[in-house]
């Protein structure tokens, strides 16, 4: 099922260009998995909440079997090794931040319910096991910039990126800039109580 219906238009854009490989990072139940596999030879879905995780497996159990997803339990971060993870009452917003960003203007933060201790994978290490992706979308409740971080090859100065941001623009925009992205496209949420510091940006290659 669709729930980010508004964001049709970077999924056009998404693939138009090479399709070979997407990395949807924050993959939670795997919505957008589920479209990508449509839409590119092979997914490689990545979410470090165990139940979105165990979900998300057992949805494209013949995808995986047939080797067109991939579906990993991990957190993507600025460096690999062990990491927090703080987990809420719904997969949505579990989060590498103890704090979630969407409170920062008086709406209320998700309680955290447990703290747990997961593997962090880089998108380096990703793109050198995986493949050079085409397009990568992040979504991971604030720790944008932490999985941007983790992005120093060349490859990801040309893939298209479609990225939640969480109160965290400023942060995400240092980052892009470093891989030489300075033009994009932002949708703020349409939702008339979002935070208003909650949108996404879309990237187009280089």
């Amino acid at each position: 099922m669709d729930n980010e219906p508004w964001l049709g238009e970077f999924k056009e854009a998404a693939t138009n260009g090479r399709t070979r490989l997407m990395f949807d990072i924050g993959a939670n139940y795997g919505n957008w998995s589920d479209w990508g596999r449509c839409s590119f030879a092979k997914v490689v879905a990545v979410d470090c909440d165990k139940r979105a995780y165990a979900a998300t497996k057992m949805r494209f159990e013949e995808a995986v079997d047939a080797g067109n997803v991939t579906v990993l339990y991990n957190a993507v971060s600025s460096e690999p090794g062990i990491t927090t993870v703080y987990r809420r009452p719904s997969p949505e917003q579990t989060s590498l931040l103890q704090v979630h960003p969407i409170g920062g203007t008086g709406q209320a933060d998700a309680p955290v319910e447990s703290v747990e201790f997961v593997e962090a994978v880089t998108l380096d290490c990703l793109a050198a096991k995986y493949g050079e992706p085409d397009f990568i979308k992040v979504d991971v409740e604030g720790a944008e910039a932490m999985v941007l971080a983790g992005a120093t090859a060349e490859c990801f100065r040309r893939c298209r990126w479609l990225i939640e941001i969480h109160d965290r623009g400023p942060a995400v925009g240092r980052h892009l800039e470093r891989l030489g992205y300075h033009d994009c496209r932002i949708m703020r949420h349409p939702m008339p109580d979002a935070h208003p510091q909650h949108y996404w940006v879309y990237l187009e290659a280089k």
